[in-house]
């Protein structure tokens, strides 16, 4: 297999599938960038685990390759191997499960302890250290804790073999496990690895439990907002029917210029959020809420846009009357919230703002990935 892609203005290059030196690179790539598990594929209510635990040591089972945990407890456990290695056919699947067995019971201070020796904090801290600020304001410890240890205590674990190559005889175990009888959240994560002249691609694909999961599957303790229930809640908050209008349109924005609408978690307010997808990160530009809130996500970006892009953006916005205070923003580390009603007095205003984050968009548009066999 090859990828064919480009830099925009720039010819089109070849990359070419190679292999990893060895497991333990396999293992490095998903331990520094988690969000390359592609749950999105599966459902939009499964996160991705964002603190990532190596080598941890279970006692009479050898270790697993890394422990994930995802800020409201979910846990993944990801054993890595390669297409030469002979255990990738069956006896990887035993060695999950055992893996699983050893952690099931287990009380939440045995992760909080290896997060200590591994991390040098308590895992609540870690967690917290760890998020974005846009994660932080949706963020409850105690419920953190309270979905980890519930998700030891029921063995309620998300299984993934991570492999370089996917093989018939894994492919049938896993449809066997998730899609018949046993129903098991058991997955094959495959990723292909190329390399170009300066470039390296890696290219994942998650097969088995590929079913729509309802949200009990999902074993998320803080639920997950939806339309319905954001505009419910505009409307118990008294929100007029001018400002739904301008939070449907947005809404309708992003479903078709987005990348990924993002229902948020809040506990008494909804949210959705725009967000791109650039290099496995996300670029949250900016989020609605059901209390008639507007927020330009400035402080997320600036963490994972160079400057001149949000130099480009603010200058844009500020073109919109009461935007214009942002013309003065130099220091991005700033999340500014308006009143749609006061963000928007004009019809044209809306308009202008979405141009500027399409502007936006197409800047980051620069490279073309087609995947050919």
């Amino acid at each position: 297999m090859k990828v064919i892609w480009r830099q925009k203005n720039q010819g089109w290059e070849i990359a070419y599938g190679k292999g990893y030196h060895n497991e333990s690179e396999l293992q490095g790539f998903l331990a520094s960038y988690p969000a390359m598990i592609p749950f999105e594929d599966i459902s939009d209510q499964l996160l991705h685990p964002i603190i990532m635990l190596r080598e941890v040591g279970l006692p009479g089972s050898g270790s697993t390759d890394i422990i994930g945990i995802d800020e409201v407890g979910n846990i993944s456990i990801l054993e890595c191997k390669l297409a030469s290695n002979p255990e990738v056919k069956r006896k990887v699947i035993g060695q999950i499960m055992e893996y699983a067995a050893f952690l099931w019971r287990k009380p939440y201070e045995y992760l909080d302890d290896i997060s200590i020796q591994r991390l040098k904090k308590p895992l609540a801290e870690a967690m917290e250290d760890a998020l974005d600020e846009e994660q932080k304001e949706n963020w409850d410890k105690e419920l953190f804790k309270e979905g980890l240890t519930k998700h030891l205590a029921l063995g309620d674990f998300r299984l993934i073999i991570a492999v370089d190559k996917m093989n018939d005889e894994l492919r049938r175990t896993i449809e066997y496990l998730t899609e018949g009888p046993h129903k098991l959240l058991l997955f094959a994560l495959e990723l292909n690895y190329f390399e170009g002249k300066e470039q390296k691609i890696i290219v994942p694909h998650l097969h088995g439990a590929l079913g729509i999961l309802d949200t009990s599957q999902t074993g998320d303790p803080v639920s997950k907002w939806d339309a319905e229930r954001f505009y419910s809640d505009a409307k118990s908050k008294n929100i007029s029917d001018q400002v739904i209008d301008m939070m449907k349109s947005l809404q309708e924005f992003c479903e078709s210029s987005a990348h990924r609408i993002w229902w948020g978690h809040g506990k008494g307010t909804g949210s959705f959020t725009y967000h791109l997808i650039k290099n496995g990160k996300t670029v949250s530009l900016f989020s609605v809420y059901s209390d008639g809130r507007l927020r330009i996500n400035f402080g997320w970006l600036i963490r994972v846009l160079p400057k001149t892009f949000l130099d480009k953006y603010r200058d844009k916005i500020s073109q919109i009357p009461s935007f214009s205070k942002l013309n003065n923003i130099d220091d991005y580390n700033h999340w500014p919230s308006s009143k749609l009603e006061v963000a928007f007095p004009k019809s044209g205003d809306l308009s202008l703002f979405k141009e500027s984050i399409q502007e936006l968009k197409d800047l980051l548009k620069d490279t073309e990935p087609i995947i050919s066999n």
